[in-house]
């Protein structure tokens, strides 16, 4: 694979993509990809358990209506289980208008983004809510995205 050309990498962090939509979780799994990050993508909360008995991401970014499950639920479980509480979560939803802050904070999103997704908005919350201490993206610290009202 060429030399990643974006003004961000995402290098060396682990994310989970959840999202029931096969035409949007390949667009983020390959955003995310182009930037650098290891990802895996599952089209529902009950693989995206099966794949956190086996993976440990830094992100967590997950659509919130979903048939079955939503993401809100899974969050609000994984928030719930000391192994993987303190995974951030971004939301990822083409309906943020119809979401508080409040509530995605409650259920345990660290950040929201609407979809469509621009690249560099993806990367930036994605490095935000990844980098750790003393992780940094080749163009300075991220402040972390807000969840939008």
């Amino acid at each position: 694979m060429a030399e990643n050309t974006y003004s961000w990498s995402l290098t060396g962090l682990r994310v989970l993509v959840l999202d029931d939509d096969e035409d949007s979780r390949m667009l983020i799994e390959t955003m995310l990809t182009h930037y650098g990050a290891f990802v895996i993508g599952v089209e529902s909360a009950k693989l995206a358990r099966r794949a956190l008995a086996h993976v440990r991401p830094d992100v967590i970014v997950s659509d919130l209506a979903m048939p079955q499950e939503d993401g809100f639920s899974f969050i609000r479980e994984l928030r719930a289980d000391p192994r993987h509480a303190a995974i951030h979560a971004l939301a990822v939803t083409a309906y943020a208008h119809q979401y508080s802050v409040d509530q995605l904070r409650d259920a345990g999103f660290t950040g929201v983004l609407r979809k469509p997704l621009s690249p560099d908005a993806l990367a930036r919350a994605v490095i935000a809510l990844g980098a750790g201490p003393g992780r940094q993206s080749r163009t300075g610290p991220v402040a972390a995205p807000s969840p939008a009202h």
